[in-house]
């Protein structure tokens, strides 16, 4: 089958389309027909080798997030579904696991960063990593629920968001972005985004202001900020007493300076999260049905095309950028 592989010295300029050994299924796996597969910060940060986790194997088949049609069957998942990934690998007997909480597995990690991805044809899972895709809900939207969706979601649900608080996004025309905006809005917030993107109000947003516009006595109880760096220290003088912020990026920079007498006057909560549960994602996939939920896309590209959507990525005017395999 044909792959997208990268190797050393990495970036996009090394990854190229290879001929590699078509999956075979072991017991308790599903054979799986790529169809889409989305692009994040996480699957560019594969290609170039600068995660935080690690990488291999080495050459590498990138892809985090994906949805495609089953092409065997098992217990739950029967052949001819369209389903999507869980991207976690877990083990299932871990601590973290039996608690519910298996995007923390001790002998688990991230699909297609600690293990190949899904970046080519085909790929063979657990079935347990699989969610049926519901009908009324499209594939092309369904792709985006495991990384974007998933990581909002968890963010929210970590901060306790509820109807009636004010939310504030940061980078809210971004996948995760746009997510926390929709999730938002769906369960009675009111949504404050930053971004310089005019159509991020038709999902949610009730506010819009670019990052150097937003108003000095703007406070927030519950902040969503995957960007790190300075505009994360900033983000700290828009927090309300007793409000809370999550971060689960780096986008602008891993280390900040953070006014501890702020954090401890105020009551002030810094929550890191990260992925997200399978109960989430279910909880997710429901809500996107129930809510008809449509996100725009950009652009679409095919596997080989994989430097031009990453080009494409920081310049995109509105939406995903996905590949269609």
């Amino acid at each position: 089958m044909k792959a997208v592989l990268v190797s050393k010295p990495y970036g996009e300029d090394n990854a190229s389309i290879s001929d590699v050994p078509d999956p075979v299924p072991h017991e308790g796996e599903i054979l799986v027909k790529v169809r889409y597969a989305g692009l994040n910060p996480i699957d560019i940060n594969v290609v170039r080798n600068k995660t935080v986790y690690g990488l291999k194997p080495d050459p590498h088949i990138p892809g985090a997030e994906i949805a495609g049609i089953a092409q065997s069957s098992g217990n739950r998942i029967k052949e001819g579904d369209q389903v999507i990934l869980y991207p976690r690998w877990f083990d299932g007997t871990c601590k973290y696991c039996i608690s519910g909480r298996e995007y923390l597995c001790i002998n688990g990690g991230i699909f297609g960063v600690l293990t190949n991805g899904g970046y080519c044809e085909r790929i063979a899972v657990p079935e347990k990593m699989l969610l049926k895709i519901p009908d009324g809900l499209k594939i092309e939207d369904a792709v985006s629920i495991p990384v974007g969706g998933l990581t909002a979601q968890h963010a929210l649900n970590m901060t306790g968001a509820q109807s009636g608080q004010k939310l504030l996004v940061y980078g809210a025309s971004g996948n995760t972005g746009l997510f926390a905006t929709i999730i938002g809005k769906i369960i009675g917030m009111e949504v404050i985004a930053v971004s310089s993107k005019e159509w991020v109000r038709n999902y949610g947003a009730s506010s819009l202001y670019p990052h150097d516009g937003i108003p000095n006595d703007l406070k927030a109880d519950v902040i969503i900020n995957s960007l790190g760096g300075d505009i994360f220290a900033e983000s700290l003088s828009h927090v309300a007493p007793g409000g809370k912020i999550a971060t689960f990026g780096v986008l602008n920079g891993a280390n900040v300076q953070i006014n501890l007498a702020k954090m401890y006057t105020q009551e002030l909560q810094l929550i890191g999260t990260t992925g997200g549960t399978l109960s989430e994602m279910r909880n997710l996939l429901s809500m996107m049905q129930k809510h008809s939920i449509k996100l725009p896309i950009d652009r679409t590209y095919g596997l080989h095309q994989l430097k031009e959507a990453i080009q494409a990525y920081t310049g995109r005017s509105q939406g995903r950028i996905l590949l269609k395999i």
